[in-house]
């Protein structure tokens, strides 16, 4: 795999084909600098982008994150992490996609449900399907265990599209429509959203979609994989779903008590 650069002095991307692999080697000041720039479009769609909501602003952001997961069981805690930093570098400026969703769960306070993310690529109307998996490494070794969450992921997202589904494309088109304004380009997305949605109903099908598998691992004092290792392991794999096109993004931290004590001092 080729190493890439990042902008980040404790990130390093390396990209191959279809495979992308993030490493946050340090969840510093700079890394919390972007987690707070992007904070608001990532929960709230890129309406938030500027503003002047009182409850769009960092701090009410931060607070409402956080009153959602901070009674909630590690493992949704890790998911959420995982989604978050998923956000964070899939959906960036200047790297091919941008969310057409939140985060928020827009009916009750949690953290969204139905397609992890949809995302449009940066410079046409096409969309992609984003299913996030999340999980420590535990005994594994690093590279099988994001092989084995790219391979629940895949699972996970390939039964979603080949079965009737209308309620998670209306969750799609609501987050649309909340975090888009108003536009052609909104108008387009939600009629290709809704397309889909019946497509669903009559004749449920994942071969004409397209699908990113995210998996996200917190390695604790374990290390990180081997870049060329899991690419090897993602390419030779021959199951995968069956997708108009399938992009692998995989990310590693060492731990997910980081960002969440980040998240609860921002909030306090």
């Amino acid at each position: 795999m080729d190493e890439i650069p990042s902008g980040l002095k404790d990130v390093k991307i390396w990209s191959k084909d279809e495979v992308t692999l993030v490493c946050v080697e340090n969840f510093d000041d700079e890394m919390k600098e972007l987690l707070k720039k992007r904070l608001a479009e990532i929960c709230w769609g890129p309406t938030a982008n500027g503003s002047s909501l009182v409850a769009e602003s960092y701090k009410e952001t931060m607070r409402s994150l956080w009153a959602r997961v901070k009674k909630k069981p590690a493992k949704t805690k890790i998911g959420m992490v995982g989604e978050l930093l998923t956000h964070l570098f899939l959906a960036e400026p200047g790297r091919g996609f941008v969310s057409v969703n939140c985060m928020f769960n827009l009916e009750e306070a949690s953290i969204k449900k139905g397609f992890d993310l949809v995302l449009k690529a940066e410079h046409s109307t096409e969309l992609f399907l984003v299913e996030v998996k999340s999980s420590a490494v535990q005994s594994t070794k690093a590279s099988a265990k994001l092989f084995k969450l790219l391979k629940v992921s895949d699972k996970d997202i390939a039964g979603k599209l080949n079965n009737p589904a209308d309620n998670l494309w209306s969750n799609a088109l609501s987050h649309c429509s909340s975090a888009l304004r108003k536009t052609d380009l909104r108008d387009r997305i939600e009629e290709i959203l809704g397309q889909y949605r019946d497509e669903s109903l009559a004749l449920p099908t994942s071969d004409t979609r397209n699908v990113i598998l995210s998996g996200v691992s917190f390695n604790g004092a374990k290390g990180f994989c081997d870049p060329v290792e899991l690419c090897a392991l993602a390419t030779s794999y021959t199951k995968w779903g069956n997708y108009k096109s399938l992009t692998l993004f995989v990310l590693e931290k060492d731990t997910y008590e980081g960002v969440l004590s980040f998240i609860q001092n921002e909030a306090a």
